[in-house]
């Protein structure tokens, strides 16, 4: 077999290989967020209902211990046009550090594993750290930004089920029960059907965008010093790949400068997405570097 034949048969083996190790430089502070985010989705929940429901009280629409079930009321239960936007808002600020401390601490392990394996792929003879500026502005804005796009995600949730309730004409307590069970999927998900959890999405989610991130800042860093570096975006290469993915893997090796054809500079390129990012030099006119 020629040279020339065989190194299709190295891209896809160190492909593979770039994959494995990212899955397993992160299993660990995945798992610990993953757990952590579920008990901050369970005190959310239990905290929001807890507030609407002592609201609902309050008002004189509820007395005393829930009530047993009983057929529907007319449309419109009294209880589900009170202001649960705010009882949410209060919620998020309670249980804001449940979520933000996991997300940090797995994003700050995900960027350092991402580099450190960026570093030893190039051979690179540099060093990094969470000082690095490029490094600094991404955990600035991370966290915050991704708690406040989970509460955005949850409280549109809330006002489905609670819009669905009004036109139905449900009472508050089914609402407020099925709310209660939403959060407890977010949690744990629904194993029956093969559902993962909001906690699990969100931790792979955010691991895997940090992870490459840390890659990328080291293509930069060597960038910075005067070595022209390319990047490429690697597919697991099975029915479950997006178009978006196919066709940014399609574009094959392309300047570290510039975008992939989704207009993204590196994986993720969308929810769930699987994808990584390789790096090299420019490769020399005599072959590759």
């Amino acid at each position: 077999m020629r040279a020339t034949e065989l190194l299709p048969i190295l891209d896809r083996f160190l492909e593979a290989v770039a994959r494995t190790r990212r899955e397993r430089a992160l299993a660990k502070a995945t798992q610990r967020a993953e757990s952590a985010l579920s008990r901050a989705f369970q005190e959310q929940g239990r905290v929001f209902v807890a507030l609407w429901d002592t609201a609902a009280r309050e008002a004189g629409l509820r007395e005393g211990p829930p009530p047993p079930p009983q057929p529907p009321p007319p449309p419109g239960d009294a209880a589900l046009a009170l202001p649960w936007e705010q009882y949410f808002a209060e919620a998020e600020l309670q249980t804001l550090q449940l979520f933000e401390e996991p997300i940090q601490a797995l994003v700050e392990a995900a960027i350092q594993s991402g580099a450190r394996a960026a570093i030893a792929d190039l051979g690179a003879d540099i060093s990094f750290s969470l000082a690095n500026p490029r490094a600094v502005a991404f955990l600035e804005q991370y966290g915050a930004e991704r708690v406040t796009m989970i509460n955005q995600t949850t409280r549109k949730v809330i006002h489905d089920m609670v819009t669905r309730g009004m036109e139905l004409g449900l009472p508050y307590d089914q609402v407020a029960e099925e709310i209660s069970s939403r959060f407890s999927e977010f949690a744990v998900g629904m194993p029956q059907r093969h559902i993962e959890s909001r906690a699990h999405l969100v931790a792979v989610q955010e691991a895997g965008e940090a992870y490459e991130h840390g890659s990328l800042t080291v293509g930069r860093q060597l960038q910075d010093a005067g070595i022209q570096m390319e990047k490429k975006w690697s597919t697991v290469k099975d029915s479950r790949v997006s178009d978006l993915c196919r066709q940014n893997e399609a574009a094959g090796w392309i300047p570290l400068g510039s975008s992939f054809p989704s207009g993204h500079d590196r994986p993720l390129g969308h929810v769930a997405c699987r994808c990584t990012a390789l790096y090299q030099r420019k490769p020399t006119p005599q072959g590759r570097s």
